[in-house]
């Protein structure tokens, strides 16, 4: 009979698995194990969402849930490098999921409301990773500042300022997030406001280096969705609060990141019409067009 590896990893299935916290017991990891392989192979529903380089999944434990409650882990599996860069990238930086239970256990001591990192896994066959964090409680953000979801208007605008303010202190604690938009924000109370940041593959700690301009960029890529009913109004509120916490000059700040917004969208408009172009080029071949 062979003996388990120690409690800290599993291997199955051409997988190993690491436990970065103590927040399963023995049956509980085993199950989620198993759940997370038959994800994987294809043999537990639909993906929730496939991006670019990952696969997402929503795993359901409400019948019996794990450890502590947990009824709900979300699963990323990501692709393999591609090519001598992605290649070149992992051996220099590392695997994904390591730094991402690094960035997350960091984040987690210094008082910022990330998910627990449940499991992370690495495929040593195929060369994909893939990372299991429990689900927060709570809304995305999104829900909250869109005017259907009948939220009070004070309640919304308090939100919104307390959202600056929680991102300037992240920002204050030396860490960018890597995917700052607002459905990687959840708002786990709504009185007092607080909230819980999701999607860490990419946070990283940036003390130097046109930091201000790293920081802007969070405050871009949160600003350049439209949600129904949030107004350019909104989007000042948050503005102003995160200039007010940071100590920055508020009319300069908006100025900035104004700039920086517009030119962001100006790059997705090219990059929308260039993929129009593409299709209807495409098109207009397979019809038998010149």
């Amino acid at each position: 009979m062979t003996r388990e590896p120690p409690s800290e990893y599993l291997e199955r299935s051409g997988w190993r698995f690491v436990f970065p916290e103590q927040a399963l017991g023995g049956q509980s990891r085993e199950r989620l194990v198993e759940v997370v392989l038959d994800a994987v192979s294809g043999r537990r529903g639909e993906p929730l969402r496939r991006s670019r380089h990952a696969t997402s999944y929503r795993l359901e434990f409400a019948g019996e849930p794990l450890a502590s409650n947990i009824q709900i882990v979300f699963l990323k599996v990501l692709d393999a490098p591609s090519g001598a860069a992605g290649l070149l990238k992992r051996a220099w930086r590392g695997t994904v999921v390591g730094h991402l239970v690094r960035v997350v256990a960091s984040l987690r001591r210094k008082g910022i409301d990330a998910p627990r990192v449940l499991l992370a896994g690495y495929d040593r066959r195929a060369g994909r990773e893939l990372v299991a964090i429990e689900g927060l409680p709570g809304r995305l953000v999104s829900y909250y500042v869109d005017r259907r979801s009948n939220t009070e208007r004070a309640t919304r605008r308090e939100i919104l300022r307390a959202l600056g303010r929680e991102i300037a202190r992240l920002h204050r604690l030396g860490y960018i997030h890597g995917d700052l938009t607002p459905y990687n924000v959840l708002v786990t109370s709504v009185s007092p406001p607080r909230f819980g940041f999701i999607d860490h593959e990419r946070t990283r700690r940036r003390r130097v280096l046109a930091v201000e301009r790293h920081r802007m960029r969070n405050l871009v890529q949160l600003g350049r969705f439209d949600i129904p009913g949030l107004s350019r109004t909104d989007r000042v509120r948050v503005l102003a609060a995160y200039a007010d916490e940071m100590g920055l000059e508020r009319r300069r700040a908006l100025r900035l990141v104004s700039r920086m917004l517009q030119a962001r969208l100006n790059r997705d408009q090219v990059r929308m019409d260039s993929k129009f172009a593409s299709g209807a080029v495409m098109e207009e071949r397979r019809a038998g067009g010149s």
